[in-house]
């Protein structure tokens, strides 16, 4: 990634989530939640972690690490420390998806040109993980997963609807 950029650059929001770095279009995120306060969902996925305020919205926290086939770092469920929230959102045919995902860490918001692309399947990450990154791409911290948040949303949201 290069400070200066393309016309056809990509602004990414890169997070951690079980070790590895993935990022999102800046356009699909609504920001960064600390949740404080997190409400269980009887009968949820395992996944769904529960409904938090984001700021004027109730929105479900979820857990991307298994749902990418990636191993969990700790066990968020019974941490009682503030969470962090990747807030995103897509737009459907029957409107506007939202959800927040649980990562580790924001790592940072930087411009990716079209020059700094690297195939989405290095080898050695699972096929889950592969399945959602658009193509990879180099970061001073490592490499970056760049994740379809789009389609991740769509596929999520029978778990986030149950949230509901």
């Amino acid at each position: 990634m290069r400070a200066e950029s393309s016309p056809s650059a990509v602004r990414l929001c890169i997070a951690r989530v079980s070790g590895v770095m993935i990022g999102v279009d800046a356009t699909a995120s609504r920001g960064v939640i600390e949740v404080e306060r997190l409400t269980r969902v009887p009968g949820a996925p395992p996944h769904v972690l529960g409904l938090c305020m984001a700021r004027d919205a109730l929105v479900p926290l979820v857990d991307p690490a298994s749902h990418l086939g990636l191993l969990h770092a700790s066990t968020v469920a019974a941490s009682a420390a503030p969470q962090l929230g990747l807030r995103l959102c897509a737009s459907a045919d029957d409107g506007l998806l939202e959800a927040a995902l649980r990562v580790d860490a924001v790592i940072d918001l930087a411009t990716a040109n079209p020059g700094d692309r690297l195939p989405a399947d290095d080898g050695g990450a699972p096929a889950a993980l592969v399945a959602y990154t658009r193509h990879r791409c180099r970061h001073a911290r490592g490499t970056v997963h760049v994740l379809d948040a789009e389609r991740l949303l769509h596929d999520l949201r029978p778990a986030a609807d149950a949230a509901r």
